[in-house]
């Protein structure tokens, strides 16, 4: 029986990546090859903490171009689907009897999933869903520097997005009926670009909230986002609805049937710096005195808020982000190694917890 052989050509563009480039290892490769690349043994490392190298990999993803998703991408169906097209077009599969697999085999099954559909725009990443008539989720980082360098305020130039090929919600859908066209990627986030603070007002970044939840409770808990990304530099945020049941079983509104979401999430993740001891731990956490950052430790949290008003503070509904992976079916910032993610996404991180 003669060896299955791979011929590797050139990598495949992903949609939600701009510009491109040959990368010279697979995906897990350059996780090791960040790991060592320092001259670090991994096991060195303190838990929950990635290297350096492996910091500047992880979060240079979007500007690289290289073939893999943006940290804050969480893996659905059309992403899982995107990877797996992109792995599928980097290769020529050479059957067992040497025969190469005609275009029709290799494409079998691999068409692209109904009801998730990915689309870009100036400062976040979405999913729509044609079924409720909304995104699952919003993507983005938030960093100091574009809070720093606010250009707009809100421009409620609220309007239906027409790249979503099956047509989005509409204003008109919420007109009358009780809840607030609420963004998912804040106006307020968005506001270090004029086309940014423009997109951010499409309906696909809406979804019906309750005034008392979206201008109270939600209001907070972004605000808390914002204090997060001034006070450590960048935080990563994948948000939406809580779409655990089917679309019929929600109640809807507008001629298009928005389905009205009983909760809402946000996950969170942040990279605090790790400084050199020349005296203890290489990996003891220390002020940023003129010491090497040689590692990051990685925080994250969730939270799952109820579309409804509240008394209570936004401390009262954080979780693990593993919980928000359950109620929500995502795999949320899956480009983690896997066991500095399977132990960041267990906990809530000390950061996010109530001062």
């Amino acid at each position: 029986m003669k060896n299955i052989k791979l011929y590797l050509f050139l990598s495949a563009t992903i949609l939600l990546l701009t510009g491109c480039s040959t990368v010279p290892y697979t995906q897990t490769e350059q996780t090791e090859h960040a790991r060592t690349e320092n001259g670090r043994l991994y096991q060195e490392l303190a838990p929950g903490c990635v290297t350096a190298e492996e910091y500047n990999y992880l979060t240079g993803i979007w500007d690289s171009g290289q073939d893999s998703l943006a940290l804050q991408i969480p893996l659905c169906k059309a992403t899982s689907h995107l990877l797996n097209q992109t792995k599928r077009n980097s290769f020529t599969v050479v059957g067992l009897d040497g025969n190469e697999e005609t275009e029709a085999e290799s494409e079998k099954d691999e068409k692209p999933p109904k009801d998730h559909e990915l689309h870009t725009y100036v400062g976040y990443t979405l999913c729509y869903r044609e079924s409720y008539e909304q995104s699952e989720w919003v993507a983005y980082s938030l960093t100091r520097s574009q809070l720093e360098h606010k250009v707009t305020g809100r421009t409620n130039d609220f309007r239906a997005d027409t790249l979503i090929s099956t047509g989005s919600a509409t204003p008109a859908d919420y007109k009358g009926s009780g809840f607030d066209r609420g963004h998912l990627a804040p106006a307020a986030d968005m506001a270090w670009s004029l086309k940014s603070a423009h997109d951010s007002f499409l309906m696909s970044n809406m979804s019906p909230q309750a005034p008392s939840f979206n201008r109270v409770i939600w209001k907070l808990l972004e605000e808390a986002v914002r204090n997060w990304a001034q006070q450590y530099g960048t935080i990563y945020v994948v948000t939406g609805p809580v779409l655990e049941k089917e679309s019929n079983e929600y109640q809807s509104i507008g001629e298009s049937e928005v389905a009205v979401p009983e909760y809402f999430y946000k996950a969170l993740l942040v990279f605090i710096p790790v400084y050199a001891e020349s005296n203890s731990s290489p990996y003891a956490i220390s002020s940023a005195n003129e010491k090497e950052i040689e590692a990051y430790r990685v925080q994250c949290a969730a939270f799952i808020v109820p579309n409804k008003g509240s008394g209570k503070d936004i401390y009262k509904f954080i979780c693990s982000v593993d919980l928000a992976e359950e109620r929500t079916g995502l795999d949320f910032f899956a480009n983690l190694p896997d066991e500095v993610e399977n132990l960041a996404e267990s906990e809530c991180g000390e950061i996010f917890l109530e001062p």
